[in-house]
């Protein structure tokens, strides 16, 4: 993992006294072993930013597939540059990759499935409808050949 880089500012969250203003960007390799500092960094930040530990699961959660899209499709050969943001009652993540163009927005939503089938599924394509389920705004725009994704989930749901 390449060294973090860390702007703090006191304050508290809006919704949830606890959380404090702060924010880190964290460069790490397009490579799906890099995922375990993916959980790390989101966790010691989640610490110091107040989050309560179901709120930085799910933040782990929506990192891990967004992350993973980006190490095992997208072809990025630069680090990915991941900043996660607490301030104003919400987490703000931002994930920037020079890989092939994919706007996640635009994901098409998989088709129903009734619980008995949940066993039948295909593998794979539900990462980004599952992320869309658990966020309040998701954003894509590329830019001179980068991808810049962010994510958005109200402290407030905590």
């Amino acid at each position: 993992m390449i060294p973090a880089h860390e702007d703090s500012h006191g304050g508290h969250g809006g919704g949830a006294d606890t959380c404090r203003d702060v924010s880190v960007s964290v460069e790490l390799p397009a490579d799906v072993d890099e995922l375990p500092a993916v959980f790390e960094a989101v966790e010691e930040f989640g610490e110091r930013a107040g989050w309560s530990m179901a709120f930085v699961l799910q933040a782990q959660l929506v990192l891990e597939e967004m992350m993973l899209n980006v190490m095992n499709h997208s072809g990025a050969t630069d680090p990915v540059i991941m900043q996660l943001a607490s301030r104003r009652g919400e987490a703000e993540f931002r994930i920037i990759d020079n890989g092939m163009p994919f706007d996640p927005t635009q994901a098409p939503t998989p088709p129903e499935q009734d619980s008995s089938s949940l066993m039948d599924m295909a593998i794979g394509g539900l990462g980004i409808h599952l992320v869309r389920s658990m966020v309040q705004d998701m954003r894509y725009r590329r830019v001179d050949g980068i991808n810049h994704l962010t994510l958005v989930l109200s402290l407030s749901d905590d």
